[in-house]
């Protein structure tokens, strides 16, 4: 094990389990920028300062890119400690979007010109059409079709469910009609239940968090911009270069939510 501890910087959504006495997770896997663990139902992602930071993501300088599938690290006690890393939390963020007051008007235009920069298809329209409906039923419905749809560690259909939650939650509160989110609420459970069945662990972390309004960077700003704080063309750019695929169908899936909200709230 390492002998000293490098500076961790860690999401505040990390708290329970990094406030927590230290518990053993087992590594599942690595890539070129991550490594994700698994503990007590959460994936928690390891990766250099410099990564996006999702919200269940610890950033480290040190080791993270050492550890094999199968090692076991200890998490708790705000550290991290393995046979080939350590370090202790010494910052943190928070991976939640605070709503602001916005305009109707621009919010539509916004996602207007996020469209242009997208190939939605007629399962983005019909769970955009879901979530202005207001209906539980037909939101479940929907989510039944996507979840778990697609290949990788988070498949394309979990990605647009991911965007939707979001901008859906971010854009109804920001134009004054936070109770619009209750469809969510509604379904909350029921979804996560399924997606424990049909996607990956990873998968079904990402969207417990995005149900909490807890995103990684790239879609956060993506939000901002659509409500008038930041540049939503770099905003776009940034989320589309996330993995892959990932993306640009968690993109689509936040023009399906802020389509939704802007309906919702006219």
């Amino acid at each position: 094990m390492p002998s000293r501890q490098a500076p961790g910087f860690a999401s505040v959504a990390l708290r329970p389990w990094l406030n927590a006495p230290a518990r053993p997770a087992r590594i599942l896997g690595a890539s070129t920028q991550f490594a994700w663990c698994a503990m007590d139902g959460e994936v928690v992602l390891l990766a250099t300062p410099d990564a996006i930071r999702f919200p269940n993501a610890i950033l480290t300088c040190a080791g993270w890119d050492r550890l094999v599938p199968g090692a076991t690290v200890m998490i708790g006690n705000d550290t991290l400690a393995g046979e080939r890393v350590a370090c202790r939390i010494v910052r943190w963020w928070d991976p939640r979007v605070t709503p602001t007051v916005a305009v109707g008007s621009d919010v539509r235009a916004a996602t207007d010109r996020l469209a242009r920069s997208l190939t939605s298809s007629p399962a983005d329209v019909g769970l955009a059409d879901a979530l202005a409906s207001g209906d539980p039923a037909a939101l479940l419905e929907r989510a039944i079709g996507l979840l778990g749809r697609g290949r990788g560690l988070t498949p394309e259909g979990d990605d647009v469910m991911i965007g939707a939650i979001a901008a859906f939650r971010h854009v109804t509160a920001s134009l004054g009609h936070p109770e619009a989110a209750g469809t969510l609420d509604d379904v909350v459970e029921a979804v996560l239940v399924m997606a424990s069945d049909v996607t990956t662990l990873l998968s079904a972390t990402l969207l417990r968090h995005a149900f909490a309004g807890e995103l990684a960077d790239p879609v956060a700003d993506l939000l901002r911009g659509l409500t008038g704080h930041g540049d939503l063309s770099a905003a776009a750019v940034r989320c589309l270069a996330i993995g892959h695929s990932s993306g640009s169908a968690l993109a689509r899936g936040v023009w399906c939510g802020a389509r939704a909200g802007c309906e919702v709230a006219s």
